[in-house]
């Protein structure tokens, strides 16, 4: 009898669920890179906003690594390696798998890991026989050496990688990708966006060679490269559905080989064969300051397909749900009513806020407050996400015609002194938008 309850006991142990943990940063550890050292499969390690000069390894764990607020305020700098070998911002390269996730950072000045024919490649992400989760992260201002290959991010013998809602800007390869490097992968981009990206060599946006690549709902736009500006596919199966691939130097996409490159619902200048493609000014907000959203008169508005091969996101980059006037949108934004901000929110920077709705929306109002409720409060008009005390609403008139976003242009306060959080909310007609929280670093 003793043997036998001795041995229910370790089979119970051995069946127990094992319950994951959340490791906080720098509240447990104070670098990321000590956190995912202690972690195990199944955990989470949570950031703080902040600036964390370092470069992580997942060490072939399945693991998430995410942020708590966002990319805008949580930043991965690679620029001083402890491995001059391993020199991307994140590198996975243990055999990852899907449930590896890296979920909202922006990583920067990261300049590449050492990998095949002894070339530096993967600025911002590296990909070596592994197949992660990329999620809601800005990739900017990464650069490979000559000859390395993707300035962003690159695979290699990578299978089914996704990556998803994530920008990758100003990236600079010193020989093919500056964006993104393909190569021998299987790989899927929803909802990204890749802007001003140089590659010295082909594909300043994307450079895929002997892969599988699924482009689905992108904007690329202002990469360059000597040839394939938006992309170059190298004897590689692509897809590219419901995307915008306008004012790239000196051509959208390049086809070089003869496996099957596919385009449909698409803008694409110059044109493009395939169903449903579009030549047209797709009429972004301010393309010249890196807004890439729709205005309500863009080509591209209603003008992708519901029932793509690939399957359609439920949201755009942003949240935002597709198909929100019965049609979806081409490109990584959905013309929906919103509210968002660009510019510079650093104390004394100048910023603009955004709203987005169908021309001659009214009344458009403002509202400030206090904290953000978590969660949100249901009313008549949406999710309600402030706290009282509130500003507002401060009223704004109407959307004007025919853009259907309106601009309040506004300088921050140099004092209080920064860090510190704007939580708005605006009311378009009778709809809450979304909770914009404006986080002035």
């Amino acid at each position: 009898m003793k043997l036998l309850l001795c041995c229910s006991f370790v089979l119970l142990l051995l069946t127990a669920p094992v319950h994951s943990k959340t490791l906080y940063v720098p509240g447990n550890y104070p670098t990321i890179q000590q956190a995912i050292d202690a972690a195990v499969n199944g955990d989470t390690v949570l950031v703080d906003p902040g600036t964390y000069v370092e470069n992580i390894d997942f060490m072939g764990k399945a693991i998430t690594v995410a942020s708590a607020d966002g990319p805008t305020v949580t930043v991965i700098d690679g620029s001083q390696p402890s491995n001059p070998l391993y020199r991307s911002v994140a590198i996975f390269k243990s055999g990852e798998k899907s449930d590896s996730v890296l979920k909202g950072f922006t990583l920067t000045n990261g300049s590449g890991s050492i990998g095949y024919g002894g070339w530096f490649h993967g600025g911002g992400i590296f990909c070596y026989y592994a197949s992660p989760t990329i999620i809601d992260n800005i990739i900017i201002k990464n650069a490979t050496p000559a000859p390395g290959r993707g300035g962003g991010m690159n695979t290699y013998c990578c299978d089914d990688v996704t990556v998803a809602g994530c920008t990758f800007r100003e990236n600079s390869a010193g020989y093919r990708g500056g964006g993104l490097a393909n190569d021998q992968s299987g790989i899927t981009l929803a909802n990204c966006t890749f802007a001003e990206n140089v590659a010295a060599h082909i594909g300043g946006g994307i450079y895929s060679f002997l892969s599988d690549l699924s482009v689905n709902s992108c904007t690329m736009s202002v990469n360059s490269g000597s040839d394939g500006g938006g992309m170059f596919n190298y004897s590689s199966n692509v897809t590219v559905g419901n995307s915008i691939l306008w004012s790239n130097t000196p051509n959208e996409i390049v086809v070089y080989g003869s496996l099957n490159t596919e385009v449909l619902h698409c803008c694409i200048q110059g044109g493009w064969p395939g169903t449903g493609n579009v030549d047209a000014d797709p009429l972004f907000v301010d393309p010249h300051d890196g807004d890439y959203h729709l205005t309500f008169p863009s080509p591209c508005k209603d003008a992708g397909c519901n029932t793509l091969p690939g399957g359609l996101p439920s949201e755009d980059f942003e949240g935002d749900p597709r198909i929100a006037y019965g049609t979806t949108d081409m490109g990584a934004d959905e013309f929906y009513t919103h509210l968002y901000y660009t510019g510079d929110a650093t104390p004394s920077g100048s910023v603009e806020v955004k709203f987005v709705g169908l021309p001659g929306t009214m009344p458009v109002g403002l509202f400030i407050g206090s904290g953000i409720l978590d969660p949100s409060i249901p009313s008549m008009w949406g999710d309600w996400y402030l706290q009282f005390p509130i500003i507002g609403p401060v009223d704004l008139g109407s959307v004007p015609s025919p853009g259907g976003v309106l601009l309040i242009s506004g300088t921050i306060p140099s004092s209080p002194p920064a860090p510190y959080s704007i939580p708005m909310q605006a009311l378009i007609g009778a709809e809450l938008t979304n909770l914009c929280v404006l986080e002035v670093m």
